[in-house]
């Protein structure tokens, strides 16, 4: 598996059913950002979590209470498994999960339907990211 030999500092998981999953078979994310959603539909998802945030973050943005509970969150690495509940679209939290995450670091989410994508955090893929907002294709809200 992956996370054995890789031994990443963080494992973050973006997604209900990806969170989930990773927690059913017993790879315990070290923050979990969920909505409440799957596939535009409500549903409960069942992590457990030693803390929870709820941030607001609306579709197609990223806004800064999502950037501000990654950062602590990421700080407090190794205290269990953290939940970041959106209240809106958790999606693009991928890109600064990915940013803030340290070096070797696992973000895991889902492509419905599809496969499971996972994103090693290292300087290309957050440099790459990075890029990608400074370019203005994702709306970040203060």
């Amino acid at each position: 598996m992956i996370a054995e030999d890789f031994r990443p500092p963080l494992i973050i998981s973006v997604g209900d059913v990806v969170s989930e999953n990773l927690t059913r078979y017993g790879l315990d994310p070290s923050i979990a950002i969920v909505d409440g959603r799957s596939l535009r539909r409500r549903r409960r998802t069942k992590v457990e979590a030693v803390r929870v945030i709820r941030v607001i973050n609306e579709a197609s943005t990223l806004s800064s209470a999502s950037w501000k509970a990654l950062r602590e969150l990421i700080s407090r690495k190794g205290e269990g498994t953290s939940l970041i509940y959106v209240e809106g679209e958790e999606d693009l939290l991928v890109l600064p999960a990915t940013i803030l995450a340290p070096p070797r670091s696992l973000i895991v989410y889902g492509q419905p339907s599809e496969a499971l994508v996972v994103v090693i955090a290292c300087d290309y893929v957050k440099a790459a990211f990075t890029n990608f907002l400074k370019k203005g294709r994702v709306l970040v809200k203060q």
